[in-house]
């Protein structure tokens, strides 16, 4: 999930690029929500400095803010989120340049002077920027190599549910979203491999964090996102509420 972070000193035009940002995201299912709704430039940088992570920023140009402008805010992000998404939306268009000035790499530079306009061009760059993202996941996507005889398979690590032990000695079930193989291993090099996306939930189950979705407690078993359960150990209960509460 990306955040947006809106900042603009007329809270008219606050509000309603708040809605129609925020109706564009649900209509388009784009995995970003709007976090910061403002008129106030450093409350912008303020929720950037305590957690610094790639957002997406609309932003105006004149902010009547006494201590930065819109460009000068951008700069403060840009050190902060050298990988964000800046867009500005502003009545002064003749100041285009000044982003070059500030080198600030900005997405779009949006007039607001045609409603309809200004929309669609926000619509443009919330598609480009999902695009982009989805191409950065399909680039980082990371494989879980399993060795068989003279075999080597490469398996998404998002689309393996679990690993489980076999009545085979030494051997494991890897179980993923339309995929089951049995191979040589031991669950706890695995589980060293793989680091915290899996979680040991018992003796002979490491599961994916991301297909846990809950607990029954009283049959001590854990509920998986595609409907499969798995054991859970007296000792690991604590650990998997604590990360369902994350």
């Amino acid at each position: 999930m990306i955040s947006i972070h809106i900042c603009e000193d007329d809270p008219t035009i606050l509000t309603f690029l708040q809605k129609k940002i925020t109706d564009i995201c649900m209509i388009e299912d784009y995995d970003f929500t709007v976090e910061t709704v403002t008129t106030s430039p450093q409350e912008i940088v303020a929720a950037l400095s305590s957690n610094p992570r790639q957002g997406i920023y609309f932003l105006d140009v004149d902010l009547k803010d006494e201590t930065m402008n819109g460009f000068e805010l951008g700069k403060q992000i840009r050190s902060l989120d050298t990988r964000g998404f800046i867009v500005y939306v502003t009545s002064h268009s003749e100041l285009l340049t000044e982003t070059f000035k500030y080198r600030l790499e900005t997405l779009d530079y949006i007039p607001k002077e045609d409603e309809k306009h200004m929309l669609e061009r926000i619509a443009l760059c919330l598609a480009d920027i999902n695009e982009r993202c989805k191409n950065d996941k399909r680039e980082k996507k990371e494989f879980f190599a399993v060795q068989r005889m003279n075999e080597t398979s490469y398996v998404p690590l998002e689309d393996i549910v679990y690993f489980e032990t076999s009545t085979k000695k030494h051997v494991l079930n890897l179980v993923a979203e339309g995929a089951f193989i049995e191979f040589y291993g031991k669950l706890a090099d695995i589980q060293e491999q793989l680091g915290e996306a899996f979680v040991r939930t018992h003796r002979s189950y490491l599961v994916n964090r991301s297909f846990i979705s809950g607990i029954n407690k009283q049959k001590k078993l854990i509920q998986l996102t595609n409907g499969n359960t798995v054991l859970l150990s007296r000792t690991k209960k604590n650990e998997i509420l604590a990360l369902l509460e994350e």
